[in-house]
């Protein structure tokens, strides 16, 4: 916490005082540490709850992780509500795909054109070509970032962004 604090980073720490009891001295300050308020900042987090993001902590943190991780995230999600608050987050531009036989081909074009795809209806078993994809093994050649999609190297565009659902339980 000590290392927190001098990092003086903004919307870091709350100060919480909890009230005395009756004829008790006043308690001390507490600072209490948030993942919201160190990795966001409040619009991001009204923008979320706008697009239907339950207004908890929880699930505040969930968004967090799915927004600013290293990997694409992947939500199991029995009642459908990450999935409509990824079709709200993204929007009209948002391209919607289901496991299928043409899937590589229009993960292709996404990936070179750098679209918001969701990925719904994932089951267990996941065609291995996506391998490369869902792992994020992006390569440079020649000045050119790249994926594996299938057989074929493809140009890879750095705002496409990937959401997998399933509602397959834990």
């Amino acid at each position: 916490q000590q290392c927190l604090e001098q990092a003086q980073l903004p919307y870091t720490f709350t100060s919480v005082r909890e009230p005395a009891a009756a004829g008790q001295p006043e308690p001390p300050e507490r600072r209490e540490w948030s993942l919201a308020k160190t990795l966001t900042d409040p619009v991001a987090i009204r923008k979320w709850q706008a697009a239907s993001l339950p207004t908890d902590a929880f699930s505040t943190e969930n968004a967090i992780i799915a927004t600013m991780g290293s990997q694409w995230p992947l939500f199991v999600d029995p009642q459908g509500q990450a999935n409509r608050w990824v079709r709200q987050l993204e929007g009209p531009s948002l391209k919607i795909y289901r496991p299928h036989e043409k899937l590589l081909t229009l993960m292709e074009s996404a990936i070179k054109f750098g679209y918001a795809v969701l990925l719904e209806g994932v089951t267990e078993a996941v065609d291995p070509a996506l391998y490369p994809i869902l792992g994020k093994q992006i390569y440079k050649e020649r000045g050119q970032l790249k994926v594996k999609v299938g057989d074929k190297d493809i140009e890879y565009d750095p705002h496409f962004r990937l959401y997998v659902t399933t509602k397959l339980p834990n």
